[in-house]
């Protein structure tokens, strides 16, 4: 009969062996860092709510806004999770990952305002404001959003979705 090996503690594993996850973070001190600046910024989409049918220049800066806390978000999500599926047993990377989850989910309600609120805004003012430069960059973004104004629910009800974010993902926790 053959011996059976057993796996090595994480802590044993030799570097070249494991993912590289340098390119999007340096540290765990990096990605504390750069998610604690994540989070602040995440009660910032407050300054367009209620705003968006102002001028295109408003809604160009919510774009931009939402697209910049969107991606420090996926590198963040990306980095915790990669870090908490390398040994699901180290209860910091689970910790990590669990943080990331419940900002994330306080980011999608805080943002839920957005598509109910483009879609509010008469087809007439929308098709001045495409017309801007500002929203160049935002143009086709905004034309496949806009296609699905019949399909899209009340910002009561966007907000509602977007709270059960943490709520859908339990049963995944609980499992693992």
């Amino acid at each position: 009969m053959s011996k059976v090996k057993a796996l090595p503690p994480r802590a044993k594993v030799k570097p070249a062996d494991c993912w590289d996850l340098s390119s999007l973070f340096k540290s765990d001190a990096q990605w504390e860092s750069a998610f604690k600046q994540w989070e602040d910024q995440i009660p910032g989409y407050e300054k367009f709510r209620g705003k968006l049918d102002q001028s295109a220049a408003t809604l160009a800066a919510c774009m931009q806004f939402d697209a910049s806390v969107e991606r420090a978000g996926e590198r963040l999500g990306v980095y915790a999770a990669l870090k908490a599926a390398e040994d699901q047993a180290n209860s910091d990377y689970q910790r990590m990952k669990g943080r990331y989850q419940h900002a994330a989910t306080r980011a999608a309600e805080a943002s839920s305002f957005i598509r109910p609120e483009l879609m509010s805004i008469p087809a007439g003012t929308m098709e001045a404001f495409l017309q801007a430069s500002e929203l160049d960059e935002w143009r086709l973004a905004l034309d496949r959003i806009l296609r699905y104004r019949p399909h899209t629910l009340s910002a009561s009800e966007e907000n509602l979705l977007a709270m059960q974010g943490e709520m859908s993902e339990a049963s995944n926790q609980i499992y693992r």
